[in-house]
């Protein structure tokens, strides 16, 4: 599969990435693990080599299972691990902090579920938050689909003057442009959120 470098990180990803939101369950009527792991290996099988996930998806669930994914693959085949810091674990508190006692407390966390030493990318879930630490953007993630294309006409010229990749999450609309329907979940559509969005000449997406 192509790869791409991440902004200016020296990191090379894969033009595809496997979004794992709802691998944590929550928001989606509950997920089978081991399935989750083997849909996490069937992407690495294809030349995906970066998973993203938050320690808000499903309260640090999607980071349990895509931990012990991990832990089941060569070290050498294991992929990059994308999480997000910012707004905690807990869907039903509202949380926006970026202080260092806070972000490091929230780091540690997401690596103890992920079962790893490191964190090959961190990043802000809100703006507010990265502004906060003054540490440079590599990338930045989008809502972004043929369903929902405003990205390409806000942040996404401020990317590409700014070095900065994008990550378009949602690109199959949370189902609903994926090539597969059944009579049960035809016509169950979720309203997208805005978030701030981005695009680069070098673009990545997150499928889900």
């Amino acid at each position: 599969m192509q790869q791409r470098e991440l902004g200016k990180s020296g990191l090379h990803i894969s033009t595809i990435g496997l979004g794992s939101w709802a691998i944590g369950g929550w928001m989606w009527g509950g997920q089978d693990d081991a399935a989750s792991e083997a849909a996490i290996h069937a992407a690495v099988d294809h030349g995906v080599n970066w998973i993203d996930t938050a320690p808000i998806y499903g309260g640090g669930h999607s980071e349990t299972v895509v931990g012990r994914a991990l832990r089941s693959l060569p070290a050498s085949r294991r992929p990059l691990v994308f999480t997000k810091f910012g707004v905690g674990a807990d869907p039903s508190v509202s949380t926006r902090t970026a202080g260092l006692a806070e972000v490091s407390a929230e780091c540690g966390a997401s690596l103890r579920r992920l079962g790893v030493d490191h964190i090959s990318s961190y990043s802000a879930e809100q703006l507010a938050a990265w502004r906060a630490t003054g540490v440079r953007l590599h990338s930045l993630q989008a809502l972004y689909s043929i369903l929902r294309p405003a990205a390409k006409s806000t942040v996404i010229p401020w990317c590409a003057e700014h070095a900065t990749e994008a990550i378009a999450y949602s690109p199959l609309f949370r189902g609903l442009l994926r090539a597969a329907r059944t009579k049960t979940t035809r016509g169950r559509v979720s309203r997208g959120t805005s978030r701030p969005s981005a695009k680069s000449p070098n673009w990545a997406t997150g499928a889900a």
